[in-house]
């Protein structure tokens, strides 16, 4: 009587267990939230793990991500060492991932998709597929599309200076519209646009620009196709909302017109090969970041192409070199500069001398950031120095040297802000060695030697350069 009596009570108690557990299940706190909530928190989730939450309970079934992230890692990306037959196998499986995903999203169905991106070693044999989702991409009215096509996990398929390349994915202006009845689809919610590994022309961009209201950022990398870039605005208020454009290793582009841009507040042109001439600039009250590298580097005539919009920049980047050296020039007066980012040459003997002009035209400079780019060992280094004359810098409180070498320059160069910037507050020395190229990969043994020489630049920034700085100070070695 007594063994049934326990029985009982050991059923009744796991009846109860099993009754809290499924409340809990669909009453976790959680789940009770509205449906918008809840599909937020999935959104914020990577989408493999978005996907494990369908598993909870059946109100999580039917909800759907706004994001739809499909990254599988930087470690996964790294396809470069993999055989053809096993980069086949991978791209099958990665295109059959997104589209299994998307399948699950019914076209018919009003939810929208806030991100959609794709970044995976893929080219113009993948065409259909890509196409598809960009048009799946325009039918949930996304607000920010990335088409990464990674060769090997890089960002580009060979070497500078034909960075171009024909396998690229093309992207054509038939694609914004539907395939019945010719209407026109288009990205009437596109806020942001990144595109890498993606062969589009101007006109399309153009396009882009014109029928897309509300795209604020334009990113294209490593297409072979843009020529000339046209970014207009028109006489109808705000008809232009772009805030950010960057152009990156574009290497046929040959001209840059941005004209009418009210909006516009940051510009990146680099690694293009673009003249000074090719650059027309007009009407850009809001610009205050730019981001210039020329194929070629005469200060003056980049400051004329940049006569518009100097006065108003707040960071500049340029890169120097190259240049025979001009005593005492003159440049034009870069009143609101607060931050001033140069690449130079280590082996220049008037580097110093170069950087001097900068400094006396931006008298509210706040922050000099200098990259020194890679050690050519075909090249001998400089005996000599040109020390200009001392000078007075009142508002500079960083100094950066990013690729510093333990070079009797670099370190003459740090040593005169010391001892000229009178509000100096900070020093940065990372002897991590700026690549030109940084996306190129290296052989080991020159990855070697690359670790070797950074470790030795380490050792004689904390050993000689350190104890040179006051304690006023505070002196970082990365």
């Amino acid at each position: 009587m007594k063994k049934q009596k326990v029985r009982r009570q050991l059923a009744h108690e796991k009846k109860s267990k099993s009754r809290e557990y499924n409340y809990n299940a669909d009453d976790d706190g959680i789940s009770i939230l509205p449906e918008e909530i809840l599909t937020s928190i999935v959104s914020l989730l990577p989408l493999k793990d978005a996907a494990v939450t369908r598993t909870l309970s059946r109100r999580w079934r039917y909800l759907r991500t706004k994001n739809l992230n499909f990254d599988v890692g930087q470690q996964a990306l790294n396809l470069s060492d993999c055989s053809k037959r096993k980069l086949k196998f991978k791209r099958r499986r990665y295109i059959k991932w997104v589209n299994t995903v998307i399948n699950q999203y019914d076209t018919a169905d009003d939810a929208n998709i806030d991100h959609f991106r794709v970044s995976f070693d893929l080219h113009a044999s993948h065409g259909h597929s890509i196409s598809n989702w960009i048009r799946f991409a325009m039918q949930k009215r996304v607000q920010i599309l990335e088409l990464e096509f990674l060769v090997g996990g890089q960002c580009v398929r060979s070497n500078w200076p034909t960075f171009g390349n024909n396998d690229n994915y093309n992207l054509d202006r038939l694609l914004f519209f539907a395939s019945k009845g010719g209407d026109e689809v288009g990205f009437k919610s596109l806020k942001v646009l990144n595109l890498v590994g993606v062969n589009v022309d101007g006109e399309v961009i153009e396009y882009l620009l014109s029928n897309c209201l509300l795209l604020e950022r334009l990113q294209v990398t490593h297409s072979s196709k843009l020529a000339n870039l046209r970014v207009v605005g028109s006489s109808r208020p705000s008809s232009l909302a772009l805030k950010h454009l960057e152009i990156k290793l574009c290497s046929g582009i040959r001209t840059v017109e941005i004209c009418d841009a009210e909006n516009l507040v940051s510009l990146c042109c680099d690694r293009c090969e673009l003249k000074p001439m090719g650059l027309v600039i007009r009407n850009v009250p809001m610009l205050v970041d730019l981001k210039i590298d020329f194929g070629v580097y005469d200060v003056h005539a980049i400051f004329t192409a940049l006569s518009c919009c100097l006065s108003q920049l707040q960071t500049l980047e340029l890169k120097l070199g190259f240049e025979e050296y001009v005593e005492n020039p003159v440049y034009p007066m870069l009143t609101n500069l607060k931050e001033l980012k140069l690449a130079l040459y280590p082996h220049d003997g008037h580097i110093l001398a170069q950087l001097i002009p900068f400094m006396e035209v931006s008298p509210f400079l706040q922050k000099l950031a200098l990259k020194i780019t890679e050690w050519d060992e075909d090249e001998e280094e400089q005996e000599f120095f040109i020390k200009p004359a001392k000078c007075s810098h009142h508002s500079l409180k960083e100094l950066e040297v990013f690729g510093y070498g333990g070079r009797p320059n670099e370190d003459e160069l740090i040593i005169y802000f010391i001892e000229n910037a009178v509000s100096l507050q900070k020093i940065i020395v990372n002897p991590c060695l700026f690549m030109e190229f940084p996306h190129i990969r290296v052989s080991k043994h020159k990855k070697d030697m690359m670790e070797e020489e950074e470790e030795m630049a380490r050792a004689h920034a904390m050993e000689h350069l350190k104890q040179k700085v006051p304690s006023t100070i505070d002196f970082i070695c990365l």
